[in-house]
């Protein structure tokens, strides 16, 4: 009952009082539950509120036979704050986080954030069992093998060897027909290389806009090749405007210097290049 006063509200008192109390303890014990805990929200002197956790470890003492427990308190705010750190991270930044065993061959979701939610169909442990499951709901039918190909388990762990991550970007839809393009990566968690941590991002929006961008420089390539098209189909035609003028005007040159000692012809070759047409 001392113990449940460190509790920061009067419910949360009631629970643990009720909870940890003798006889409840001594009913858990012989139904060989050894060890109990639980954590609560308690009130420092100077007004803070920190995470507590309480354990309870029960044996029997050899000597009288009766049984005994250690009671251990400890100041979990700091671990709290760390996790609650860590989840807000992990649901803005990823949709998913994943472990693979690759010795089991087994696949376990740690988080699902509000981005995975209606879009990461979950069934088998089994990893490749439980991706061709997935993607047969997600993927467009023309992609699904590909997509299978590029992110089966003996595929990550062959691209895992040569280099420290493995990423994969793929499109997919969800239940109301809306399409995402989401990226998956793929790292070992520690030097033993048993399990690999697998996350998934949504890139939509950075997916449009790349692809915006290159409609703009497409569209802009088009442009400029018709304009450079336009361009040399003018120069062989103002080409070509000249070069008849001139080979008329040589011609009648010739003419005039072959008809140079006649007068008369002369005149005429002369006036023919003259002519206006």
């Amino acid at each position: 009952r001392c113990l449940s006063q460190l509790a920061a509200d009067s419910d949360a008192r009631e629970e643990f009082s009720a909870r940890f109390s003798r006889e409840r303890l001594l009913l858990g014990f012989l139904s060989g539950c050894r060890d109990e805990s639980c954590s609560f929200q308690r009130v420092t002197p100077d007004g803070e509120r920190r995470r507590t956790e309480v354990r309870f470890r029960m044996a029997r003492n050899p000597r009288t036979g009766g049984i005994e427990a250690i009671i251990r308190v400890t100041d979990d705010n700091e671990a709290a704050k760390e996790e609650a750190i860590l989840q807000h991270i992990v649901n803005e930044e990823f949709d998913s986080i994943a472990i693979i065993d690759t010795l089991l061959r087994s696949i376990r979701f740690r988080n699902l954030g509000e981005g995975a939610v209606g879009t990461t169909p979950n069934k088998y442990s089994d990893y490749d069992t439980d991706i061709r499951y997935a993607f047969s709901i997600v993927a467009a039918p023309e992609d699904y093998e590909d997509c299978i190909g590029a992110i089966s388990l003996g595929r990550v762990m062959q691209e895992l060897q040569t280099q420290k991550s493995y990423e994969y970007a793929f499109s997919m839809h969800d239940k109301e027909g809306r399409w995402y393009r989401k990226l998956l990566k793929y790292g070992y968690i520690d030097d033993s290389r048993r399990e690999i941590l697998l996350s998934r991002t949504d890139i939509t929006r950075d997916f449009m806009l790349q692809r915006e961008h290159m409609n703009k420089l497409q569209a802009a390539l088009t442009e400029a090749r018709s304009a450079d098209a336009a361009k040399t189909e003018f120069l062989s035609r103002v080409s070509y405007d000249i070069r008849t003028p001139m080979n008329i005007i040589k011609g009648m040159t010739e003419f005039a210097y072959q008809d140079a000692a006649d007068p008369e012809k002369l005149r005429h070759d002369l006036d023919r290049i003259s002519a206006p047409n």
